[in-house]
């Protein structure tokens, strides 16, 4: 009786590991997959040794045969695709109960796709020798379109733009002869009908065309990192042009810290005080900027440093960064007031208050515009704190239209005459500007001020 219960307790953990569940069937269907005659034996081979899951079997080769080597090396070879191939997939269709759609994983190289995707390669700027930002704006096209189907091969363009006097031998990027002889014949289908571009290489480069050596020849030609390159972008760098729109101080600071980071890489970093001082240059066209560096040095009572400085910048710049001005704020045109029964009509356009509604109106003279031969004196012209801004009154056979030709009549006898019932009408009349007007102080304003 004690050996049946026994045996009993014991075939209870038997029947619960031997029940399949959806990683068993699985790996069962993987394995009938690749030997269906050898299902069994290495279905029993990877539930021994506890390799029961697919997330199991994500190993190695290398470490999978040293694990099992009673499997054969291409099944084990095919198993471990199968089941990299397996994981991908959502396990919520397995535990739902639902079959997976088949595997349409292609085991062959997806290289031919991608290249398509790509398109043709960028063509080279051929009248662009002197324009070194057209060449700088190629070499970006370019390693962009080499990404798309090599990744080392983009790595590559990187590199020989950075450093064209350097091989890539020791950098760690590896490029096979396949891929670096696509890329050139792209180049040389590109440009050959181009003599001017193709007049650069060599013989033996048409024959043989390959990417990194045309590249290679192309910056040495037209982005030389000598010497005198990086004292040209040392002097940029100091001598930084300051940046006037806020809109643009994103931009600005960009191309700051792309400078910075070149001639750092160049072995000519610059110290902190020569970074500060460009910085401050940079910034010395914005008075936002400026007025919150001085307010925090007044604060703080210390000189504010290079970090400190560039991270006020940096979080000023992002909230005013857009491609365009918000509020281009164009020069408004000013307005020409309708003429007024009470005065002169229109002979002071800049100070004339307007109507005053206590006033009684006189009566309407004839206007020049109407084609009346009538002209009448201009107040800004006959009284002496005030001026005229054109310097042609109106006359027989002129416009007298207000802009080209005063519409009033400029007469020499009476220029800064101060006429007095034009003076004592003016200065019944409050001014419109009030204690606002420039002119006021010093007694400078014909018109009323309380």
């Amino acid at each position: 009786m004690a050996s049946e219960e026994m045996k009993g307790t014991e075939e209870v953990p038997e029947t619960s590991v031997s029940a399949p569940g959806p990683e068993s069937s699985r790996i069962k269907e993987i394995l009938s997959r690749v030997s269906a005659s050898n299902a069994d034996k290495y279905y029993k081979l990877l539930q021994d040794s506890g390799f029961d899951s697919l997330e199991s079997l994500t190993l190695g080769f290398a470490d999978f045969r040293s694990v099992f080597p009673e499997i054969l090396p291409g099944h084990a070879s095919a198993i471990l695709a199968q089941v990299r191939a397996r994981v991908r997939e959502p396990r919520q269709l397995f535990e739902a109960g639902v079959s997976p759609a088949p595997n349409a994983t292609s085991v062959r190289d997806n290289s031919i796709e991608k290249r398509s995707l790509a398109g043709s390669i960028p063509t080279f700027p051929s009248n662009a020798e002197d324009d070194e930002a057209k060449v700088q704006s190629w070499f970006v096209g370019v390693t962009a379109w080499a990404r798309v189907w090599s990744q080392s091969m983009a790595d590559a363009c990187i590199d020989i733009e950075k450093y064209p006097d350097k091989p890539l031998t020791g950098t760690g990027i590896v490029i096979s002869e396949e891929e670096d002889a696509y890329g050139g014949n792209c180049f040389m289908v590109a440009h050959q009908s181009d003599a001017a571009v193709m007049a650069l290489f060599g013989q033996s480069i048409k024959d043989s065309p390959t990417l990194t050596e045309i590249l290679s020849v192309l910056a040495n030609m037209y982005r030389s990192k000598n010497a005198d390159y990086v004292d040209k972008i040392r002097r940029g760098f100091i001598n930084v042009t300051p940046c006037t729109q806020e809109w643009r101080l994103q931009q600005s600071l960009i191309a700051w810290g792309s400078m910075r980071d070149e001639l750092k890489s160049r072995g000519n970093e610059q110290g902190e005080q020569e970074c500060l001082g460009s910085l401050k240059r940079l910034l010395s066209g914005l008075p936002r900027i400026l007025t919150m560096i001085e307010n925090t040095e007044f604060t703080l009572q210390i000189k504010v440093p290079l970090n400190r400085m560039l991270q006020l910048a940096t979080t000023k710049a992002k909230e005013w960064v857009r491609m365009k001005p918000k509020n281009p704020n164009p020069t408004p045109k000013p307005k020409t007031p309708k003429p007024n029964s009470n005065t002169n009509p229109g002979s002071n356009p800049g100070s004339n208050p307007g109507s005053n509604p206590g006033a009684n109106p006189s009566p309407k003279t004839p206007s020049v515009m109407t084609g009346t031969t009538a002209l009448l004196d201009c107040d800004r012209w006959t009284c002496s704190k005030l001026k005229c801004p054109h310097t042609t009154g109106a006359g027989p056979g002129l416009a007298n239209d207000g802009e080209s030709v005063c519409r009033f009549k400029h007469d020499p006898a009476k220029e800064n005459s101060d006429p007095k019932d034009r003076a004592t009408l003016m200065a019944a009349i409050p001014c419109k500007w009030g204690s606002e007007c420039w002119s006021h102080k010093g007694d400078g304003c014909p018109y009323k001020h309380d």
